[in-house]
């Protein structure tokens, strides 16, 4: 994908798709210093971890896009403690260095889950009130998100992974 659609693309998720999160009390968590010297996190991962703090609990997304085709792109969630958490191989790892994948259970968000389809963000083709097909549908899966973590509501939009 030429460079200036990758930029249109993280142009819409950061105008479009990270405001839900923020409607929904999540904070941007940037990458840190260690995250910035990996090129697959700052390629799949730009835009780092969304978190919000609910009863004592670190409820936590992140965007990834597809590392082969940057219109793709699915959100990977969980729950896990304010302390943080005990990993099988790295040990203890501070909240603040948590990715969900180190859960033993997490979730990701897919446009038809069985099938693993991730969710398209077709910069080339708008609808509405222009902005790309693609957006509405991502943008409104995102709900599933504090469905599962608060009420425990699974979606049709969720995958158990891990």
């Amino acid at each position: 994908m030429a460079a200036t659609e990758k930029r249109k693309v993280e142009a819409v998720i950061r105008d479009a798709v990270l405001p839900v999160f923020a409607s929904m009390n999540y904070d941007s968590v940037p990458l840190s210093k260690e995250d910035l010297a990996s090129a697959e996190i700052r390629k799949s991962f730009p835009f780092g971890r969304v978190r919000k703090s609910v009863e004592g609990r670190i409820f936590q997304a992140e965007v990834q896009i597809h590392r082969r085709d940057e219109r793709k792109v699915r959100v990977n969630f969980g729950s896990f403690s304010l302390g943080g958490i005990d990993h099988p191989v790295a040990g203890k790892v501070a909240a603040q260095d948590v990715w969900v994948h180190y859960l033993e259970r997490y979730y990701a968000l897919y446009k038809f889950p069985p099938l693993k389809i991730w969710f398209y963000l077709d910069i080339n083709s708008t609808v509405g009130g222009g902005e790309p097909k693609g957006v509405r549908s991502l943008s409104n899966a995102l709900q599933e998100i504090d469905d599962l973590l608060e009420q425990g509501r699974k979606g049709r939009h969720v995958k158990t992974c891990g």
